[in-house]
């Protein structure tokens, strides 16, 4: 019992040190600071058509989430269910498209966009980065993106936090795409976050990862320039910048 538990601990240490010392990939992400689901507040609603013209106002790139309708239509929503952002219930890909376009976002006059609104919209004035909410193993919403994408003229990037999306979007695809990490630990979140990449590698090819920056210290931020960092509680999806500035 003993020795077994000697040799996990022993396992468990040299894992840590291997994903400790995982380099994750650096990305140029055109100097620009990315307004996440939009530049969201508490009177604008977060993937917004009001909130994307606010980031654009700023003149912030963004970061928009992507689910499909039941009819096959790619919009602008965040959770699969719609309890939180608006007044029905019941789960986002169980309506259609004009059902969703017509309702409103917390109580305002903001309504559900399409994708092709929001490609319309922002006309290739600032970067953007769609995060690809779609299923496991089914490749609908990938294709219907690229779609969508087809005439757009401007910076896109790809990410999502299934690997198999990924793999599909790199080898289907032109665009630079980025995996996401989920953060659970307040201690070693660092190399926690390293690990899921670590493993979605093995699967998959990406350009980055965007990581979630819940419990980072400062110093840990510091050690990241060029990565694609995101703080939901702060609405900002942003890349560090160096020692010499402020986060």
């Amino acid at each position: 019992m003993k020795k077994g538990m000697i040799y996990i601990l022993m396992s468990l240490i040299v894992l840590s040190t291997i994903f400790y010392q995982y380099e994750l990939p650096q990305m140029d992400f055109a100097n620009y600071d990315y307004a996440h689901r939009g530049y969201f507040t508490d009177e604008i609603p977060e993937n917004s058509i009001k909130s994307i013209e606010k980031a654009m106002e700023k003149e912030k790139g963004i970061e928009i989430d992507i689910r499909l309708s039941k009819d096959q239509c790619p919009m602008v929503f965040h959770d699969y269910r719609l309890d939180r952002m608006t007044n029905k219930e019941g789960f986002f890909g169980s309506y259609n498209k004009y059902e969703l376009e017509d309702m409103q976002l917390l109580g305002t006059n903001e309504k559900i966009p399409t994708l092709k609104e929001v490609l319309v919209l922002i006309d290739g004035k600032v970067p953007i980065i769609l995060d690809l909410k779609g299923d496991l193993f089914s490749k609908s919403l990938e294709n219907k993106v690229l779609m969508a994408l087809e005439d757009y003229n401007g910076t896109v990037y790809l990410q999502s936090a299934n690997p198999m999306t990924n793999r599909y979007l790199s080898e289907e695809s032109k665009y630079k795409i980025g995996y996401i990490t989920i953060s659970l630990l307040p201690i070693g979140d660092v190399i926690f976050q390293k690990f899921q990449a670590y493993l979605a590698d093995s699967i998959s090819e990406f350009d980055y990862v965007a990581l979630n920056g819940k419990y980072f210290k400062t110093e840990e931020l510091e050690t990241l320039d060029h990565h694609l960092i995101w703080f939901v509680h702060k609405n900002r999806m942003f890349k560090p910048r160096s020692k010499d500035n402020s986060i």
